[in-house]
């Protein structure tokens, strides 16, 4: 192939931003042919917040990253559990808690073949399914 040839073609392309990503995210939009992937700080990153506002933090932030893609894109959280005081710390039900906090259940979406919940979940009447089984974020 010409160079000419090149640069006419239109391939991936990547972009590098530097800054606080929860600040940019709330202000972005992201295109609908758009992805996110994100793992969230645990507490033991965040101190200053202690661990109640952690929590509520993370559980914002999920909403709101939930929020930021387009109906028929994905947010996935890569997270690991932890234990504190004796006890489990389930990061995967608190992303799970701000993908159904940002939900408003005005539409149902059909739970994809690997989703094992049921539907009614989030205790809607017009319930969608869990956000794993999502294919995007209600609006």
């Amino acid at each position: 192939m010409e160079a000419g040839q090149e640069a006419g073609r239109r391939g991936p392309r990547r972009e590098v931003r530097c800054g606080d990503g929860v600040a940019w995210l709330a202000a972005a939009r992201l295109p609908a042919d758009h992805a996110l992937v994100t793992s969230l700080p645990d507490a033991s990153e965040l101190p200053e917040l202690g661990f109640e506002g952690w929590r509520g933090w993370f559980v914002e932030t999920a909403a709101l990253a939930c929020r930021a893609v387009a109906p028929e894109a994905v947010a996935v959280f890569y997270q690991t559990d932890v234990k504190r005081d004796g006890r489990w710390v389930d990061k995967g039900h608190l992303a799970q808690l701000g993908a159904t906090r940002q939900t408003t259940c005005a539409r149902a979406a059909p739970p994809t073949p690997t989703c094992s919940a049921s539907p009614a979940s989030c205790g809607c009447r017009r319930a969608a399914p869990p956000p794993t089984c999502w294919p995007g974020s209600a609006r």
